[in-house]
């Protein structure tokens, strides 16, 4: 088996004749240059061959030639026939509505906010007789009565309030 030398002589000669124009003769410098852009040359040449010889390896894979499957060769598969399910909860939503929110709790956190504090106390005291288990409303008259100085009053409805759950 023999490996077969691409002709590359149109290329020296070329390289060559380029060479002469450019140093106008001068041989040392023309024979280096010369020596330094042929091995270029050639390295460029053996880089091109190496790319189309793996390019020649792996033209089983290229895409062009690779079928895919239509509808006309693809074999039909069995499919499971479907159950129907038993439903496990209703559709509807089942979450309870909020309860409304009790009205002295409102007025009470607004005289709060506007600094009415004696005021916001009786309307807590209100919304404590609608829900007593109320735990913001426990926490909201803590607050006041802390405000207004009344330590004794505020850690029980503290202590209300973390008992409920706060």
């Amino acid at each position: 088996m023999s490996y077969r030398r691409k002709n590359s002589n149109s290329g020296t000669i070329f390289l060559i004749i380029f060479l002469m124009i450019v140093f106008g003769g001068g041989l040392s410098k023309m024979f280096l240059f010369g020596a330094i852009f042929y091995g270029i040359y050639r390295f460029i040449e053996s880089q091109k061959e190496s790319n189309q010889r793996e390019r020649g390896a792996n033209r089983d894979f290229e895409r062009r030639k690779y079928r895919r499957p239509t509808a006309q060769n693809r074999t039909p598969r069995e499919r499971p026939q479907r159950t129907p399910r038993k439903r496990e909860r209703p559709r509807r939503s089942t979450i309870p509505s909020k309860p409304k929110q009790n009205p002295f709790k409102i007025s009470g956190i607004k005289k709060y906010k506007e600094y009415e504090y004696e005021a916001a106390i009786e309307d807590f005291k209100k919304a404590l007789s609608v829900d007593p288990t109320d735990v913001a409303v426990h926490f909201n008259i803590a607050c006041a009565y802390s405000i207004m100085e009344e330590p004794h009053l505020s850690m029980v409805h503290l202590a209300k309030a973390v008992e409920h759950g706060f």
